[in-house]
């Protein structure tokens, strides 16, 4: 789902995220997480630094406006 709208993440990055936290919000399902689409396009969303002219415009940090 992330990376087929352009946010680069492995599946197995999402796993650790759930153990140590930091990632998306998620249900369970026995051992495994479940994540919503709108959570994940959230998380990813407010991890972006938003669109900039060259790697030295810090851009919109976080998603801010």
């Amino acid at each position: 789902m992330l990376t087929e709208n352009g946010y680069p993440i492995a599946p197995t990055t999402l796993a650790k995220y759930a153990s140590i936290g930091g990632g998306p919000i998620f249900d369970s399902f026995g051992r495994r997480p479940l994540y919503r689409a709108d959570d994940l396009m959230t998380w990813a969303r407010e991890r972006s630094s938003g669109p900039r002219r060259s790697t030295s415009d810090p851009g919109n940090q976080h998603g801010a406006a």
